[in-house]
């Protein structure tokens, strides 16, 4: 299941919380998320979900609400705040 999650672009926290309803363990969870811990591929992961997402906010005109609609997604997605303050400045 954790497999098919980061496949469709959650990051670690939204799989967690998504194991925890399942009624896995937290150690079990921890071990699995353990192998999806890298942080270039948490990054590369975020960017590819906020590109799918670039269009919708290209609509937005003002910038400061372009960052926090693109913040919101990905923390929705379940990526830390580093994560996005690092994908959001680099775009």
């Amino acid at each position: 299941m954790a497999g098919h999650l980061i496949a469709r672009g959650y990051g670690p926290r939204r799989i967690r919380q998504v194991l925890g309803q399942k009624g896995l363990d937290d150690t079990l969870i921890d071990h699995t998320l353990a192998d999806c811990s890298d942080e270039e591929i948490l990054a590369e992961q975020a960017r590819r979900m906020l590109a799918k997402r670039r269009a919708s906010l290209n609509r937005e005109a003002d910038a400061r609400k372009r960052r926090q609609k693109a913040y919101r997604y990905l923390m929705g997605r379940g990526f830390s705040a580093d994560i996005i303050h690092t994908i959001i400045d680099d775009a």
